[in-house]
């Protein structure tokens, strides 16, 4: 038989009250929150999305600046006639004059973007005694080729294949599997120019005959390749998401887009409000991106306590990972936020 009986009754203190009613009025950053026995009124469920929509914008901005890069990158390589069988470079070296973010006047680079989906598997052919690597659309890592590549510096063949590519496979070829579509090539040649135009990059269709090379000296193209810091960053970001493969982004970041109205297979139409919402959230996470990177407050960025001389990977990890296994918030969004480490199947 059960044992039944009633329950103690200790009572809820005044602190405990406290902690957990709702007031009246809650005075905040965004404006007064005025509430009736609870329930929020009118202005109040006006103001509180307003205020969440931009939170979330915000959040948005700082997790997909990766994303935005490279949107911002293809379009300004498109500009100058680089397309996904051309291969842009500078000669001899780079200058001020293209809008480029992280490049130097020493190092010869090459790129450009596969374009998987209107060009199918895509070979490229990577140069001796090189440093180059492959991005997706998100930034995240893909492969090596070169020195730090499985070819070792030799130069060899590296098969793309694009996502769900389910045909045969070719012997003779390192084979890479990317995550999207699209994806942002990097070659730098520590032969300079000569070494530089050795490099190919040709459908696998082609391989037979392939076309001949073609290559745009941009090193002294005045051109953009940054991402916006207005409502057209979220734009930018929509390019990506209706491009590629849905399960190519993780589902943190694509909730985060849906609630802003970017989702895959919709039309990304904001009214006035959200416009105003979204531009005003750009502007100010451009901003906390600029304090995240110049002043960051975590100690680990720092070579010397009371300098400016400061690292990247302020964990040392180059996933950008605590040693607890966690994303450091500081530094996402600072480039390749979160990697997507790739096994590159070696069949050269």
């Amino acid at each position: 038989m059960p044992h039944i009986s009633d329950a103690p009754s200790p009572g809820t203190s005044p602190e405990t009250l406290a902690s957990i009613v709702c007031p009246d009025r809650l005075e905040t950053v965004f404006g007064a929150l005025d509430f009736f026995d609870g329930m929020p009124l009118p202005d109040t469920v006006s103001r509180s999305y307003d205020t969440l929509d931009l939170l979330r914008a915000i959040e948005a901005f700082l997790n997909c600046v990766p994303g935005a890069s490279m949107v911002a990158m293809r379009r300004g390589l498109r500009s100058i006639g680089v397309d996904s069988r051309t291969i842009g470079y500078t000669a001899p070296q780079c200058t001020s004059a293209p809008m480029l973010l992280t490049g130097n006047t020493e190092t010869t680079y090459g790129m450009t973007f596969l374009a998987l989906d209107e060009d199918g598997p895509t070979v490229i052919e990577a140069p001796g005694n090189s440093l180059c690597i492959v991005d997706d659309m998100w930034q995240r890592y893909v492969t090596d080729m070169g020195i730090a590549g499985p070819d070792r510096g030799e130069g060899g063949r590296y098969l793309f294949l694009p996502p769900g590519h389910e045909g045969d496979v070719p012997d003779g070829y390192f084979v890479v599997r990317p995550a999207t579509y699209g994806s942002w090539v990097l070659l730098r040649a520590l032969g300079g120019t000569e070494s530089l135009l050795t490099a190919r990059i040709y459908p696998l269709a082609d391989a037979a005959d392939p076309s001949e090379p073609r290559f745009v000296n941009w090193a002294e193209s005045d051109f953009n390749t940054i991402h916006a810091n207005d409502f057209s960053f979220f734009e930018e970001i929509d390019t990506i998401v209706q491009a590629e493969p849905a399960e190519s982004l993780d589902p943190e970041r694509a909730g985060q887009l849906a609630a802003l109205g970017i989702v895959r297979g919709r039309p990304f139409q904001p009214d006035d409000r959200m416009r105003s919402i979204l531009d005003t959230a750009a502007r100010v996470a451009s901003g906390i991106v600029r304090t995240l990177a110049f002043k960051p407050r975590d100690p680990g960025f720092y070579y010397y306590p009371d300098g400016s001389w400061k690292t990247p990977f302020p964990t040392r990890s180059h996933e950008f990972l605590s040693a607890e296994g966690a994303t450091a918030g500081s530094t996402r969004a600072g480039g390749r936020a979160r990697s997507n480490r790739r096994e590159v199947d070696g069949r050269g």
